[in-house]
């Protein structure tokens, strides 16, 4: 008699580190980047679901990622939206993505203003433009903005002016991100996503800029970085134990045998 058992293994594979770049130019080979805005004298609802004025800036080596600017204590005259696309089809696909990171590097900032944190800083959204190469002023109106955010926000206050600002991507996050083609994301004011702004009697214009992709080199430029991998898979192994051993009875007196 041969006795046998199986002994259980978890199989990892390396993961697989993915970083994507918004492309340089206008029109981009597959992306782009740039902000958008709507200029008008207005409410904060009427500039917030206004149609887009226009494209402020596709081929800029920085723009703002977001920008109020109030012209009176009542009114105010200029929101901006960012944009930033990423050809992230070569995540494999047979690879479950694990985590992302979207960064972008910060150059300076002001807020004359005096919003608070959680009205102004940079909210991380999906973004839907007409087109993933180029940018029209209609690519600013809010049924192209997503309102689940893909990330904690970055304040005003912890934005860096001379370092990357790393948002980590959440579970809504990693399940936009694309395996097959192009991941577009936006970023707005956490005001402008809520709709809602708890204003001050300041005017000025208030404003965060980050490095944009067609300044040179990618070493400052937006990014997306994803860790994807293989699902863990369980394999069974046979081992054998041959007669004789490991508790197997040689023989016992009578003729018998037994274990």
């Amino acid at each position: 008699p041969i006795l046998s058992y199986s002994r259980l293994y978890n199989l990892q594979l390396v993961a697989t580190t993915t970083t994507a770049y918004p492309d340089t130019g206008d029109p981009g080979a597959v992306t782009c980047d740039g902000v958008l805005y709507r200029n008008n004298s207005e409410s904060w609802a009427n500039i917030v679901a206004g149609a887009g004025t226009g494209v402020l800036s596709i081929t800029a080596a920085t723009g703002e990622i977001v920008r109020i600017d109030t012209d009176t204590s009542t009114t105010w005259n200029v929101l901006t939206r960012s944009h930033f696309g990423f050809d992230t089809a070569a995540i494999p696909d047979t690879e479950t993505i694990d985590s992302a990171t979207c960064s972008f590097f910060g150059v300076s900032k002001t807020n004359p203003g005096a919003w608070a944190d959680s009205d102004f800083g940079v909210s991380l959204v999906l973004h839907t433009p007409a087109a993933s190469t180029t940018l029209v002023a209609g690519d600013y109106n809010t049924a192209t903005y997503g309102t689940t955010k893909f990330a904690s926000d970055i304040s005003y206050t912890n934005f860096s002016t001379s370092a990357y600002n790393d948002m980590a991507m959440n579970a809504s996050g990693l399940t936009a991100i694309s395996k097959t083609g192009v991941t577009n994301l936006g970023c707005r004011a956490p005001a402008d996503v809520a709709a809602s702004l708890t204003h001050t009697t300041n005017t000025g214009q208030s404003n965060m800029f980050c490095i944009f992709a067609d300044t040179a080199l990618t070493t400052t430029d937006p990014k997306l970085v994803v860790i994807s991998s293989i699902p863990s898979t369980t394999v069974s192994t046979p081992t054998f134990k041959t007669p004789g051993t490991g508790g197997l009875g040689a023989g016992s007196a009578g003729g018998s045998h037994g274990f």
